[in-house]
């Protein structure tokens, strides 16, 4: 589960519809980041939220999320993005939420391999679909204890772009977790 000794001090605002949640990632620099909850519309009659995360640019007022800090904290942020889910369902209980990877976008590789150190051979990519893989396999460690409180589907992305939900299957690969809290 969290460790919420592992998370970072969070500054919440909430404006418009848009919950952001700020803190400083520390370690070889210092680097704002921020966790955004933005409403997309409507599935099954509830609104759906997307989670964003990444570099915060304070000029410009954008998030980032395509790139990689590697600033050597990346359990304490995971923690500290997981620790502001149980605050969102607080605002929003009937809302679904939706994760999705910025890393599984098909183009994702090409673009991947001009900065990477990995030196992936031509037809894999280690990093594609990473943080996906990761939200996954939070949910699948700490399934019998997460299924009590929310439920889950798995998106699969279809030629169109689409994203088809079904209902979650530990094991089965998926292009986006969507969340909602179970009706106590």
């Amino acid at each position: 589960m969290i460790d919420y000794n592992l998370t970072y001090d969070l500054n919440t605002q909430i404006a418009g519809g848009i919950i952001q949640h700020f803190f400083i990632s520390q370690g070889k620099s210092d680097i704002v980041k921020a966790i955004q909850y933005q409403r997309l519309g409507e599935y099954n009659g509830d609104s759906i939220f997307n989670l964003g995360f990444g570099n915060y640019n304070a000029k410009t007022k954008e998030i980032t999320d395509d790139h990689n800090s590697n600033n050597g904290d990346h359990y304490r942020i995971f923690n500290t993005i997981l620790s502001t889910i149980p605050h969102f369902f607080n605002y929003s209980p009937h809302s679904y939420l939706i994760v999705m990877g910025s890393d599984n976008k098909p183009g994702f590789p090409d673009t991947c391999r001009i900065d990477c150190s990995k030196r992936c051979p031509p037809t894999i990519c280690k990093n594609f679909r990473r943080r996906i893989r990761t939200y996954q396999g939070y949910v699948e460690k700490n399934w019998q204890l997460l299924n009590n409180e929310y439920g889950f589907e798995g998106g699969l992305l279809s030629r169109d772009g689409q994203v088809l939900m079904e209902d979650y299957l530990p094991g089965r690969a998926y292009d986006a977790v969507l969340v909602f809290k179970r009706k106590a």
